[in-house]
């Protein structure tokens, strides 16, 4: 049986909960997968699909309203659903998120979750969004700045 964790944070009802394994109700809700870049995958298979984000340390963090004001601006439509166990950016149409760490409203650290291969023009819209805010990515132990 599928764990409920695993699945994409979007609402389903009807035989869509029912292909879950989940029993009772036949409304859940689910939060994204989460695929490491330590998870080395067969050359055949999809590449990483996790980027890590962060803001150098001498920077002041950014506010929740920056990141989803500087997502707008590259003409994105983000939901942001905050939760107790962490806040995630969401895009209606699409299956990548953003995982993202907040504290009173201010962020300092976030992953995009890549959930198919085929939204590289959203991830490149949001590494720029992230890129103006001053943000870097980080792939193992080296950091580059975003565009």
């Amino acid at each position: 049986m599928p764990n409920a964790s695993l699945f994409p944070q979007r609402f389903f009802s009807g035989s869509d909960a029912m292909n879950t394994g989940l029993r009772g109700d036949s409304r859940a809700y689910f939060r994204p997968t989460r695929v490491t870049r330590r998870a080395r995958l067969h050359p055949l298979t999809q590449p990483d699909m996790e980027t890590l984000l962060h803001l150098p340390d001498r920077k002041p963090p950014s506010s929740m309203v920056e990141v989803i004001q500087a997502l707008r601006d590259r003409k994105l439509e983000p939901l942001h659903d905050h939760k107790s166990w962490g806040d995630w950016i969401v895009f209606p149409g699409y299956d990548t998120v953003i995982s993202i760490e907040s504290l009173r409203g201010l962020a300092k650290s976030a992953t995009i979750e890549h959930a198919d291969p085929e939204e590289t023009e959203l991830v490149n819209d949001i590494l720029a969004a992230f890129g103006s805010l001053g943000w870097w990515g980080r792939e193992g132990d080296e950091e580059f700045q975003l565009a």
